[in-house]
Formats: C-alpha cells, sequence, structure tokens
C-alpha cells in the first residue's frame, strides 16, 4: 500500500557528491533522508564535528554574523542529539539544559540563536516545524518529535502499541489494515483531550505520549500512521524473537523498551487467540467463503473473520432459493479502535434439506 505522506515528512533523493564529502553535503544528506532527524544514529566521530560546527557557528551567531544553512542544521541536530537524553515530562528548564551541554548559561540571545536555528533548519531544509494548538511556534515540541523524546514518551507509546497488536490485530500486522487507520484518528483525538469511556487502561498509556509525538498525531497524521505501523511490524518482529538492527534510533529505543518489558508476561508474544486460518477480510469484497474439511475431516463451509466498521454482531443467513435453512451469529472481539468477528467454519451436515445448486 502506498500513502502519500506530509510534504515536509517525506524522503528525498540527494546525489553523492563525486568529490570528497563536505559537512555540508553529510548534514543534507542526513536530512534529505530522515523525515524525522533524530531517527538517523550518527557515530560519535561524526557528531563531534557536527557539534564541533554547530559550536562555531552559535560563536559566529552571538557576534551578530549571518549563518549559512548548513550551520542552521548544525545547530539543529546538535540540540536534537542532546534532547535525547532529556526526560522531564514540561518545558520547564529544557533550554537552560540544553544551553548547559552547549557550555554555556542560558540568556535570551542563546535563546534567540537556538530557536531560530530550529525554524531555520525545518523551512530551508523542509522539516517538520511544530505549531501550539493556539498557532504560536513550538520549538519545544518540535525538537523532542525529531528526537523522539523523551524515551518514555516513546515508551508509553509503545506500550499502548502492544496492547493494540494484542487486543485489536490478534498477534497480525497487515500494513493495508483499516484497523491501524481507525487507530491512529482515535489516538490523534485522544491526544486532542478526546475522550473514550471504555478502555481506560489504554487511556492511561495515551496520557504517557508526550509533547513531541503529540503534535506529529495530530499536526502530520499521514506520516505517524506509516510510523506507527512500522513500529507495529518492528514490534511483531522483537515478539518473534528477532533483533532489529542499529541504523535507525527507533530501533534503539524499540529494543530498550522490549528489554525493560521482557520479564512481563504481556511482553511475551502469544500465538492468536481467535483461531484463524484465513487472512483478515478487510471489505466485503474481499469476503471469499470456500469449501473446507473441518477437524473431523468433515466437508464444511469456512467464513473468514471480517474487519467490521460496527460493534454489532454480524449474522450469517444461508438461503436455499428463497428459503432460510441456516442462521448463526457470529461473536466479534476488540474495542473502539477496531471490531473483528471470529472465523466461522459450518459443517454442511448442519445444513438440512440443502440443494447446494441453488445456495
Amino acid at each position: 500500500m502506498s500513502i502519500k505522506v506530509e510534504n515536509d515528512m517525506r524522503i528525498f533523493y540527494v546525489s553523492t557528491p563525486k568529490e570528497k564529502q563536505t559537512i555540508s553535503d553529510y548534514l543534507n544528506t542526513i536530512a534529505a533522508s530522515h523525515p524525522l532527524l533524530g531517527t538517523v544514529t550518527i557515530s560519535d566521530k561524526n557528531f563531534k564535528v557536527i557539534e564541533k560546527t554547530a559550536l562555531k557557528a552559535i560563536k559566529l551567531a552571538l557576534d551578530y554574523r549571518e549563518l549559512r544553512d548548513f550551520a542552521h542544521l548544525a545547530i539543529l541536530l546538535t540540540v536534537i542529539q542532546y534532547a535525547k537524553s532529556w526526560e522531564r515530562t514540561e518545558n520547564s528548564g529544557f533550554w537552560a539544559y540544553i544551553s548547559e551541554q552547549l557550555g554555556y548559561k542560558n540568556s535570551e540571545p542563546l535563546y534567540g540563536i537556538l530557536t531560530g536555528s530550529v525554524k531555520k533548519a525545518c523551512e530551508r531544509y523542509n522539516r517538520a516545524f511544530l505549531k501550539e494548538a493556539s498557532g504560536d511556534n513550538s520549538y519545544y515540541s518540535t525538537v523532542l518529535a525529531h528526537a523522539i523524546a523523551p524515551s518514555k514518551s516513546f515508551f508509553a507509546l509503545c506500550d499502548f502499541l502492544l496492547r493494540f497488536y494484542k487486543n485489536n490485530l490478534d498477534c497480525s500486522v497487515y500494513p493495508d489494515d483499516p484497523a491501524i487507520d481507525r487507530m491512529t484518528e482515535v489516538l490523534r483525538d485522544r491526544c486532542k483531550g478526546a475522550t473514550i469511556e471504555q478502555d481506560d487502561d489504554i487511556r492511561g498509556n495515551v496520557s504517557g505520549i508526550q509533547a513531541g509525538i503529540r503534535a506529529l498525531l495530530t499536526q502530520r497524521p499521514v506520516y505517524m500512521r506509516t510510523f506507527l505501523t512500522k513500529l507495529l511490524q518492528k514490534i511483531d518482529l522483537l515478539l518473534s524473537g528477532d533483533e532489529l538492527g542499529e541504523n535507525d534510533y527507533t530501533n534503539v529505543l524499540l529494543t530498550q523498551w522490549y528489554v525493560g518489558k521482557i520479564t512481563e508476561p504481556t511482553a511475551k508474544r502469544n500465538t492468536p487467540i481467535h483461531k484463524r486460518t484465513t487472512d483478515i477480510a478487510f471489505s466485503y469484497g474481499k469476503i471469499h467463503i470456500g469449501y473446507i474439511l473441518d477437524e473431523d475431516c468433515e466437508p464444511a463451509l469456512r467464513v473468514p473473520s471480517i474487519r467490521l466498521n460496527t460493534r454489532d454482531n454480524p449474522t450469517i443467513t444461508i438461503y436455499s432459493g428463497n428459503v432460510d435453512v441456516y442462521r448463526k451469529s457470529i461473536g466479534i472481539y476488540g474495542n473502539d479502535y477496531a471490531c473483528t468477528s471470529e472465523e466461522t467454519v459450518i459443517p454442511l451436515s448442519d445444513l438440512s434439506d440443502v440443494d447446494f445448486l441453488d445456495m
């Protein structure tokens, strides 16, 4: 399934320079390849170069000198790397913390340079710059979103997705599943303050999701649908015993989350609770009823699991001509995010006096 994400969340192509790569080339490649700038994994050696470039740029800016685009990006990437270690849930003291990491005391001139570079780098490299609900600039949310910080906010999102993976997806992830669309919409609405009476335990996890991720969910929902799908697929891999590569900072965080959860019973992968021998049907056009041999090796009809638009139990009705010869209510599972009917097997012996050529 191909989804067109928001313009500033796309991956852009950049040509590799034929000659030796400059710091400007390196930073441009990062910006083009990573919609969330903090997902790049930077070696200590390379970060020292970026940090040195940022410190030099800050010194020039404090002397009222104009900065080039790559200098603004170097400052932003440096701030993002520092923000990955930020663990508070409120923004109080954040810029003082960043200033301290840079070797400065917090001041209005420095704050202006840092926030100015956050905005200019995002604008000039076409990356997400987020706003407050009031429409004001949100430098704090922008940095945390790109840094995927604080880590406990990301872990709360993973807890939420794990519950969704088990309760709604029944331990199977299909990228085109409309349940993921519905979950993204509900999650976005809850981050805006909406509440739903049921599933208090899930809503509790939502409260742990902090400013950066919340802003992405509300302001870049199309990208976040893709982002959440990839997280679900990676959670599925972890629960299957696979390891994630360290070439993406998201993978690093996911592995940390999983290691912290591994001793909990909920983190162990379960086989699907709801028996299913074929894929879930996501639309009526994909509902294919077939003939099979049931567990007793007797001929039967199989009705696949169906992703439903409502929480009403569907009813299977079979007609022979104009005569209703079979009727059965199907069980469902799920909640507000998605409901799914159970796969149903109907032995042909249960259908009496049926003309199978006239069904």
